[in-house]
Formats: structure tokens, C-alpha cells, sequence
């Protein structure tokens, strides 16, 4: 990374100067772990000519494409108001659904397509995280986490769900659908994270 940000890009003539801490800004802005680096970097861009408002424009684009919390770091360093990474409507719930035991299969198959079909597809679908108790396998429990309940209101209408609620509807014994409150919304960023 340093060879090619530091020898390939400010050695080649194709940038510009300001086009070279652009490219550097923005390559710091979305890797974790790199603050000073980052810093230093927006001073010197500033002094190219990069004004803050563009630096605030690729904070929106990091946000986009790369995540909210890389965003965050850029904006800090700009002493812009971060992105809140949790948002205040967020819908976090859990189900709780018995599957007679002669469908179990079954079920886990057109659950397991549901779920990555959400997470695939869905931008207000933040997680979709089925189980089964180890020692009861008919009972399933998935957490569902939602950006807010415009998400889940349009996630009900979605093909491959309501795919999966047709075609489980007769293999489900009980279903019961219980709304959590978020106790440590910081605790939650790293959900799942270190998993490799």
C-alpha cells in the first residue's frame, strides 16, 4: 500500500498534486487504524486546494460504499458531526417459531435461501441470524435486526419472503414475534466482526 500510494502515485505525472491527496485521502479515510496518517494527509490536501466540502462530499461517498464508521473517522478529523452508526427507529426482534419435527428439512432449506436472499438484497436488512435450540432442533429462533420499520414493512413484501412464508406457513406448529430494545448500541458495531 505505501509502495503504491507513496511511490506509484506521487512519482507518476497523470495526477495532479491535489489529485494525489485526493486518491491518498480517500484510500486512508476507508481502511481502519490509520488516524494521523489521516490527518495528516487532509492538511496537506487542504493546502493543495482541496476545499472541506469536498473532503465532506467523499466522507458521504466512503459512507456509501465502504461503511459509516470509516465515514466517521473522516469526518471527525474534518470536525464535521459524525453519521449516528445506530439509528434511533431501528427494529430489532426475535422470533421464536416451532417447525414440526417431519418438515425440519425442509424448512431449513427455504429459510436458509430467505435469509441470504435478505441480506443480499435488502439494504434495510441489517441481519437475519437463524438458529435452533441445540438440544430441542424444532425450535428455531432467528434474530432479525431492521433499519428502521419502513424496512421490515418492505421486507414483508419482498419475493423471497413472501416465498418463504407461503411455503412454510403449514410446516409452522407455533410462532411468536418478540421486539427488543437495544441495552448497548456501541457493543453492537462489532457483532459478528470477528468472525473470519
Amino acid at each position: 500500500m505505501k509502495e503504491h500510494l507513496f511511490a506509484d502515485v506521487f512519482e507518476s505525472d497523470v495526477l495532479t498534486f491535489q489529485q494525489r491527496e485526493l486518491v491518498t485521502i480517500s484510500a486512508l479515510a476507508a481502511m481502519p487504524g490509520v488516524r494521523t496518517q489521516l490527518q495528516s494527509h487532509v492538511k496537506m490536501g487542504i493546502n493543495t486546494g482541496i476545499t472541506e466540502n469536498q473532503l465532506a462530499e467523499l466522507a458521504d461517498l466512503i459512507e456509501k460504499f465502504v461503511d459509516r464508521t470509516q465515514a466517521n473517522s473522516l469526518r471527525e478529523v474534518l470536525a464535521k458531526p459524525g453519521v449516528p452508526i445506530i439509528e434511533p427507529g431501528m427494529l430489532v426482534r426475535i422470533s421464536e417459531i416451532e417447525i414440526l419435527p417431519a418438515q425440519l428439512t425442509e424448512y431449513h432449506a427455504i429459510l436458509k435461501e430467505e435469509a441470504a436472499a435478505s441480506i443480499k438484497k435488502e439494504p434495510g436488512v441489517l441481519a437475519i441470524f437463524p438458529m435452533s435450540i441445540k438440544e430441542q432442533p424444532t425450535q428455531i429462533r432467528i434474530i432479525e435486526i431492521y433499519a428502521d420499520s419502513a424496512a421490515y414493512q418492505s421486507h414483508l413484501k419482498t419475493p423471497h419472503f413472501l416465498h418463504y412464508k407461503t411455503t412454510t406457513v403449514k410446516m409452522v406448529k407455533s410462532l411468536k414475534l418478540v421486539d427488543m430494545n437495544v441495552l448497548d448500541a456501541e457493543t453492537m458495531l462489532q457483532i459478528f466482526k470477528k468472525l473470519k
